[in-house]
């Protein structure tokens, strides 16, 4: 009996989380929802973690004191929010003002630490923008960049870094993650890290003067290859964009020019719609009058190629199937071109 006493004396003295005990992820939401299915993913592996049915305008997860990660909310068919789930009960709610959910406040645990670091990045920006000297935007930048990355690195070990990779890797961070993967190689044990360092290795094994990296969309029974186009003796100019994206439907019209400008040369044009549903791309297509070939489904394997985290992005390859320029935009996709193509 001494021996017991002594084990439940010490158990009451560990931590909580030692021994399994329960956290809640509430998420408080308007009461329109109840009797909708709610669910978290984990947004590193993308797998369900949990669900629940809203009951009485909350939607409650229980967590056991072991669990912790980057989670993902959806309710119904609507993807809410991202938010750290563990470690802590958390509290987030849920508005549809406007006809849309969104979250209002997100607290306890690591969403704490992340409130206060998105309240300091903040009033980092507001600061130089009270000062309305454009010459300070380099400080600015790199008052941002070392904020982000020390931030990173506070919370390496947990899954508030890995929120902070995925969000910022592909900009902020992009210089520095293949020294933090080097100083903290279990980071690695994240697919999104993983994801983000093959992106960045892409990026830079794609640049002007590499040659082309061949790749293939398919759908609906067809199947595109890059070289099929590329390598054969023609320019080809390569637009990665979306039906939802607006920049990229701005650009299509200095994409027009250059079809009716080089007329009759050797220059081909292709679309590919990646990140986005092949019916709403062919729709996209037809309603623009697209003239030139679009490929669609493209997926983020396809984009993982070339390091493209955001689109529109336009590539000029070669006759010889060397990458001439990437990122073109605007009047620059025609000076290009005419540079080239004579």
């Amino acid at each position: 009996m001494t021996i017991l006493r002594n084990i439940f004396t010490i158990a009451a003295l560990m931590p909580a989380a030692l021994w399994g005990a329960e956290y809640s992820t509430t998420v408080n939401l308007p009461a329109s929802l109840n009797g909708q299915m709610a669910r978290l993913s984990n947004v590193d592996t993308e797998q369900p973690m949990d669900s629940v049915i809203v009951k009485d305008g909350k939607a409650v997860f229980p967590t056991d004191g072991t669990t912790s990660y980057l989670g993902a909310l959806k309710v119904g068919d609507a993807d809410v929010a991202w938010l750290l789930v563990g470690g802590a009960d958390v509290t987030m709610n849920v508005t549809d003002e406007g006809g849309t959910l969104r979250p209002t406040a997100t607290t306890g645990g690591l969403n704490n630490d992340l409130n206060a670091f998105t309240n300091e990045l903040n009033q980092t920006v507001n600061r130089y923008q009270a000062q309305q000297n454009n010459a300070m935007g380099d400080a600015l930048n790199e008052e941002l960049h070392e904020l982000i990355l020390q931030s990173t690195k506070q919370n390496i070990t947990n899954p508030l870094g890995l929120y902070y990779i995925v969000s910022f890797g592909g900009d902020w961070l992009a210089a520095d993650l293949e020294a933090l993967v080097r100083d903290y190689p279990h980071i690695t044990k994240y697919q999104k890290v993983n994801e983000q360092l093959f992106r960045q290795r892409n990026l830079k094994a794609t640049q002007p003067g590499k040659k082309f990296t061949d790749f293939e969309v398919s759908y609906d029974g067809t199947t595109h290859k890059l070289s099929e186009l590329v390598g054969h003796g023609d320019y080809v100019l390569v637009d990665f964009w979306a039906s939802w994206c607006m920049p990229c439907r701005k650009e299509m019209r200095y994409i027009r020019k250059a079809q009716k400008e080089f007329e009759g040369k050797n220059l081909k044009i292709v679309g590919v719609a990646v990140w986005d549903e092949p019916e709403n791309s062919l729709k996209a297509a037809t309603d623009m009058g697209l003239t030139w070939p679009v490929w669609v489904n493209g997926t983020e394997a396809t984009t993982n190629l070339y390091g493209i985290s955001g689109i529109p992005c336009i590539i000029l390859f070669g006759p010889d199937g060397t990458i001439i320029a990437r990122d073109l935009h605007g009047d620059q996709i025609l000076t290009t071109l005419a540079k080239h193509i004579k």
